[in-house]
């Protein structure tokens, strides 16, 4: 993507290299956070690409920023089912892979790994899963991840009037139900991504910068 476009990517608060938040932010906040980092870089209107958590932050930055989006690519961004608040309480409190000890004999190593081939495609070589997995244990995750807004965050699709291309990996245990939002956004385009999963930017990524280039020209 690079070769034709001025590519950019952002580490959100509590995730990556960037700050670690002393609360618990809201959508509004990590969308705020982009348009802050768009100020001061001197981007006034950029396409936007979300994965998971990061599709609802474009979402939210179509919506209440329409003059600073241009078009969406939104991956792996179904729902299942209403966000109740005894299902957002129950996903809250679920254990993840940054909850897990570290351990002498390096127990918390194999159980990572083996969620993160969980989140791979069948045939994904072991070699790609490394590098999210090494990402991973390098920058944990934090107390206060993007998984939480998200949770909460519940979107009016009637105010969010980008075209939408909707992505949706062949084995992406975390896309959830990405068709009704494609049939909540008039005019999306739905593509479903083969041979990748929760990774597909990793598994796939001459498909997906093909695609995602079709969808912007």
């Amino acid at each position: 993507m690079a070769d034709d476009y001025r590519v950019i990517a952002i580490d959100l608060p509590n995730h990556g290299q960037s700050d670690t938040s002393d609360h618990e932010l809201t959508m509004d906040e990590y969308a705020d956070s982009v348009i802050d980092v768009m100020d001061n870089i001197g981007v006034d209107r950029a396409h936007m690409l979300g994965q998971h958590g990061g599709a609802y932050v474009a979402i939210n930055l179509g919506i209440r920023y329409p003059d600073r989006v241009g078009k969406t690519v939104l991956s792996g961004a179904g729902r299942d089912g209403e966000m109740t608040q005894e299902k957002i309480d129950e996903l809250i409190n679920t254990p993840m892979t940054r909850d897990l000890p570290i351990d002498m004999e390096g127990e918390f190593l194999q159980k990572t790994w083996d969620v993160y081939r969980k989140m791979s495609a069948t045939n994904t070589p072991p070699e790609v899963t490394f590098q999210p997995f090494l990402n991973s244990l390098s920058l944990r995750q934090r107390r206060y991840d993007l998984h939480y807004a998200v949770y909460r965050y519940s979107p009016d699709l009637s105010q969010f009037n980008k075209e939408a291309l909707l992505l949706e990996a062949e084995e992406d245990i975390y896309a959830g139900d990405v068709m009704t939002l494609h049939q909540n956004i008039p005019g999306s385009i739905y593509k479903k991504v083969p041979n990748s999963g929760s990774w597909q930017f990793f598994e796939e990524p001459e498909l997906n910068a093909s695609i995602i280039r079709d969808f912007i020209n």
